[in-house]
C-alpha cells in the first residue's frame, strides 16, 4: 500500500523528470490581438522600445503596451502553459501613411516623448512619425527591401533578408552611408535592434545538407566599428519563427510570427569563439528618388471677413442722396433766376 508521503515522493520524482524532459518553459507572454489572416501566423512583424512602452504592430496596426508580466511557455497545448499579461498605453491605431510595417525604431531619450521610424517594404521607403503619427520625413529606398529597423542615436540601420546585408542610413537626407554583407553569419537578416554599443541581428539560416524548410534561427551581436560578429543570443528551442526584435534595458524581446507570443530573453549572450569580421563597404546603390522632408507647420489662424455688401449698400445710397441734393440746389439757382428776370420784365 502506498502512503501518502510516497505518493507525493513519487509525484515530485515525476515533475522533476517531466522537466528534465521537456526542459524549462521560455518566459513570454501571449499577444493575442492580432487576426489570423496569413498561412504562416499573425503575430508581430516589428517591434521597439520608447523609453517606458513597448511598441508593436502588424501591417499598418501600432499598439503600445506596458505592465508586462512573463510566464513561462511549454509548448502549445502544454497544461501549465501561463499566457502572461500585458496592458494598453492608449488604444491600437492604424499606420496609414504606410501599406506594410516591416520594422520600428525609436528616436529619442526616454518615455514616449519623440520620433517613431517606420520601415515599409510594400512601398520600399521608411518614414519619420511625430509622436502623434504625423509625417514628418519620407525616404526612399530603391531596390533595397527593407526589413529590419534599428536606430544608433545617430543614423539609421536596416536590412534586407533577399540580399543577405545591413545598410546605415542618413537620418538628414536618407544617404546610404554604408552596406555590411552578414549572410556569411546570418543569410536573411529580419530583424535589428540596438543596445548602445553594439547591433543585434535576428535571422535565420537555411541548414546545408538538410531538406529545404529546415532553417536555423540566430541572434547575433555586431559591432559596428569592425563590424565583427562577437556574440550571440541563444534562442529557446520553442520558439519557431522569430520576426521581430526589441532591446530594452537588459532585455531583448523577440516576435514569433507563428505562436503571436513575445519571448523575454537576456541580453547577455555567449562569445562566439570563431568571431569573423564582415567586410563593409559603401553601398552601390544610389537612391531612385528622394523625398524632401515634410515640415508640419500650425495650421493658418481663421481670418473673418466681414460681409461686404451693407457697406456697399450705404455708400450707395449716400452718393445717391448727394446727387439728390445737388439736382436739388440746381433747380432752387435756376428758380431763383427764373424770378430774377421776372421782376426785371
Amino acid at each position: 500500500m502506498i502512503t501518502f508521503k510516497r505518493k507525493r515522493y513519487l509525484w515530485g520524482i515525476l515533475t522533476l523528470i517531466v522537466f528534465l524532459v521537456l526542459g524549462c518553459g521560455a518566459q513570454q507572454f501571449k499577444t493575442d490581438m492580432f487576426q489570423n489572416f496569413y498561412s504562416q501566423g499573425w503575430g508581430p512583424t516589428a517591434m521597439t522600445y520608447n523609453g517606458r512602452e513597448l511598441l508593436i504592430a502588424d501591417d499598418t496596426l501600432l499598439m503600445e503596451i506596458s505592465s508586462i508580466s512573463t510566464g513561462r511557455f511549454y509548448y502549445e497545448g502544454h497544461p501549465y502553459n501561463d499566457d502572461g499579461f500585458f496592458g494598453y498605453s492608449r488604444q491600437p491605431q492604424s499606420i496609414r501613411s504606410v501599406s506594410k510595417i516591416s520594422g520600428l525604431a525609436w528616436e529619442s531619450e526616454c518615455c514616449g516623448l519623440g520620433s517613431l521610424w517606420v520601415s515599409d517594404n510594400v512601398n520600399r521607403q521608411i518614414v519619420k512619425l511625430s509622436s502623434t503619427h504625423q509625417v514628418l520625413k519620407v525616404f526612399s529606398t530603391g531596390n533595397i527591401t527593407p526589413q529590419g529597423l534599428a536606430f544608433d542615436g545617430k543614423n539609421l540601420w536596416t536590412s534586407d533578408s533577399s540580399k543577405g546585408k545591413i545598410y546605415k542610413i542618413s537620418v538628414d537626407d536618407g544617404r546610404f552611408l554604408l552596406e555590411v554583407d552578414i549572410s556569411s553569419q546570418v543569410q536573411r537578416p529580419m530583424a535589428l535592434g540596438w543596445d548602445c554599443d553594439s547591433l543585434i541581428v535576428l535571422g535565420i539560416n537555411d541548414c546545408a545538407g538538410v531538406l529545404s524548410g529546415c532553417v536555423e534561427k540566430r541572434i547575433v551581436k555586431i559591432n559596428p566599428q569592425n563590424f565583427m560578429v562577437f556574440e550571440e543570443i541563444k534562442l529557446p528551442k520553442q520558439v519557431q519563427k522569430p520576426v521581430s526584435l526589441a532591446v530594452s534595458d537588459n532585455t531583448v524581446w523577440v516576435g514569433d510570427k507563428i505562436l503571436n507570443r513575445i519571448f523575454r530573453l537576456s541580453n547577455k549572450g555567449e562569445k562566439i569563439d570563431d568571431a569573423k569580421t564582415m567586410v563593409a563597404s559603401k553601398p552601390l546603390y544610389i537612391p531612385e528618388k528622394k523625398y524632401k522632408p515634410v515640415e508640419i507647420k500650425e495650421q493658418p489662424k481663421e481670418t473673418v471677413v466681414q460681409p461686404t455688401q451693407p457697406v456697399d449698400e450705404a455708400k450707395k445710397a449716400a452718393d445717391e442722396a448727394k446727387k439728390a441734393a445737388d439736382e436739388a440746389k440746381q433747380a432752387a439757382e435756376q428758380a431763383k433766376k427764373a424770378f430774377e428776370l421776372q421782376q426785371k420784365k
